[in-house]
């Protein structure tokens, strides 16, 4: 019966691993979302300096700008009505201009690793 005192603590039990799921599918959503914008922090925190921006502003400007896109991202691909397409169950296919740009730029990040390491070694 609902109006069972035992039922009630079941009730408050499953709402709160309801509340758990939720919080922790809304970290793991912007988590992804800084992961993603990562190598534009880098390579922010590598030309900044170049142009001329002091190294303590150049590491605070890369953080906002970066922090700004991954925010701005993870807001763009969250659904109305809270939930991600991830908690959902569905996958989204990447368009073949997604996969050029994301073969584009692990080259990029490959080459320019393999050419730092061959600049210090």
């Amino acid at each position: 019966m609902p109006s069972d005192p035992g039922d009630r603590f079941r009730q408050e039990t499953d709402r709160d691993f309801d509340d758990i799921a939720r919080v922790t599918r809304a970290f793991v959503h912007y988590a992804k979302a800084f992961l993603i914008a990562l190598p534009l922090w880098l390579a922010l925190l590598v030309l900044l300096p170049r142009w001329g921006v002091g190294e303590l502003t150049s590491l605070l400007g890369a953080s906002l700008i970066a922090g700004g896109f991954a925010v701005a991202g993870a807001r763009m691909t969250r659904r109305p009505d809270g939930t991600t397409p991830a908690a959902l169950g569905s996958r989204r296919r990447i368009t073949p201009p997604g996969r050029l740009t994301l073969v584009g730029l692990t080259a990029v990040i490959v080459l320019y690793l393999v050419l730092v390491l061959r600049a210090g070694g």
